[in-house]
């Protein structure tokens, strides 16, 4: 994971990498990727804050911004 965020480091030129989902949010997971961090390469990479409730979030603001489109004006 440390390579792959090093090859996007490069490729895209991010300030930070937000890392994710049930694996990457299992304990411990990032403290491993942090470990070996690309050093050559100013990066910043951080978990992210949603946590496990990205998706359920994520639904309710597609159904959100849906609702709102279809309410006429």
């Amino acid at each position: 994971m440390a390579m792959l965020c090093a090859d996007i480091k490069m490729i895209l030129d991010p300030k930070t990498i937000v890392i994710g989902g049930g694996i990457g949010l299992a304990e411990g997971y990032l403290d491993e990727v942090l470990e070996h961090p690309p050093r050559h390469l100013d990066l910043k990479i951080v978990p992210a804050t949603l946590g496990s409730r990205a998706g359920a979030i994520g639904a309710a603001d597609i159904a959100r911004a849906a609702m709102a489109h279809d309410t006429p004006g």
